[in-house]
């Protein structure tokens, strides 16, 4: 049996976007201001807070936007990357340095001045 909190009947999340309440919040203004004319100097106000909260918002927006931008723009370099690690020369390359490197730490330096073979497409060290 589920344990249930004293007092507590129904719970029900409910998301309210931003942009509703701003929405809202200016056509209650504008009805404001035309019902009760003796309240204007305190809608300026409200109007004005409005203002600001919607430059917030929309602020925030761009800068999510250029960090999002900013991280694509990362993976697509990474990716460019990779693509050029990934060209047959490159790799012929990569495997000629490795065979270069094994033969000289195992202290076989005369096999590096021997002629390379191509097997396969790829350069080989003739051992």
């Amino acid at each position: 049996m589920a344990r249930r909190s004293v007092g507590r009947i129904l719970r029900i999340n409910v998301t309210v976007p931003l942009w509703l309440v701003i929405v809202l919040t200016v056509v209650g203004v504008t009805a404001a201001y035309f019902c009760a004319p003796s309240c204007r100097e305190h809608l300026k106000f409200v109007t004005l807070l409005v203002a600001g909260a919607a430059g917030i918002y929309s602020a925030y927006y761009v800068g999510a936007a250029l960090r999002l931008n900013l991280d694509r723009e990362k993976q697509k370099a990474s990716f460019e990357i990779l693509g050029l690690l990934n060209r047959p020369e490159f790799v012929q390359v990569a495997l000629l340095s490795f065979v270069w490197l094994r033969a000289w730490l195992s202290g076989r330096e005369s096999c590096l001045r021997r002629p390379l073979t191509r097997v396969g497409g790829a350069v080989l060290g003739a051992f």
